[in-house]
């Protein structure tokens, strides 16, 4: 039986729905270009990009899947600039992907693509 979703039950406490992930055949264009490593930034009340790194994210294909191994977890563009976060305590929910810059928006976060070789 294909199932579009798969409920996990953590000892009885909660449960968390996961969305199924398509079977990807050959990896998208897409998904290279947002791989990588990324600095974290504030995203400003004006809407502009902070000076300050607080942190750092990367991410990765791992057997098909597309992944953030912070605490957003498998994530799957559904266009050109638009990343929905499959799992997690942000699922459902929308990132935004700026193609000219390759920056990636999330609430208050950016994510820009670190130039740091660490």
């Amino acid at each position: 039986v294909d199932a579009d979703v798969m409920i996990l039950n953590f000892s009885g406490i909660t449960n968390e729905i996961c969305h199924r992930y398509p079977d990807i055949t050959t990896i998208p264009t897409l998904w290279n270009k947002l791989s990588g490593k990324y600095d974290l930034l504030y995203r400003l009340p004006s809407g502009n990009i902070g000076d300050e790194v607080f942190g750092y994210d990367e991410i990765q294909i791992e057997e098909g899947v597309l992944q953030m191994p912070s605490v957003i977890g498998p994530i799957l563009p559904i266009s050109e600039t638009e990343i929905i976060i499959l799992s997690g305590p942000f699922a459902g929910e929308v990132m935004i992907y700026d193609l000219d810059s390759g920056t990636i928006y999330h609430q208050w976060v950016v994510y820009k693509k670190s130039t740091n070789e660490e």
